[in-house]
């Protein structure tokens, strides 16, 4: 019987980077990384909670959080956020998510926003 994980807190994964998974210390300065997915996708179960995401080519899953509609992300253009915990890290799952085949399949063709910090 396989056994399903769930997926952890928001407020954990505000503070993990999606990218080289170490801790982001409260006094330090998060970044995002915004992606604007296709009109049809419909993300609505995910709506203010943390959402898995596989990547194949790295046989691992990463979390993601799809802000609420009203939010400031949202209306900024963002269907989906990864917390990173610099620019660099930024720059690498960029890359990653931009190479990721099996990531449109999942969600649809993504275009990458851009980082900044939240």
């Amino acid at each position: 019987m396989k056994i399903k994980k769930k997926n952890p807190k928001l407020s954990k994964v505000l503070r993990i980077c999606s990218w080289c998974g170490k801790s982001i210390p409260k006094n330090k300065e998060i970044f995002s990384l915004g992606i604007k997915s296709k009109p049809e996708v419909d993300l609505s179960k995910y709506e203010g909670k943390v959402m898995p995401i596989k990547i194949i080519s790295l046989n691992k899953t990463i979390f993601a959080i799809v802000p609420m509609d009203d939010s400031d992300s949202k209306r900024g253009g963002n269907d989906v956020l990864f917390v990173v915990c610099s620019r660099e890290c930024g720059y690498e799952l960029k890359t990653v998510l931009e190479e990721e085949k099996s990531l449109g399949e999942l969600l649809g063709k993504l275009k990458i926003s851009g980082s900044s910090s939240i």
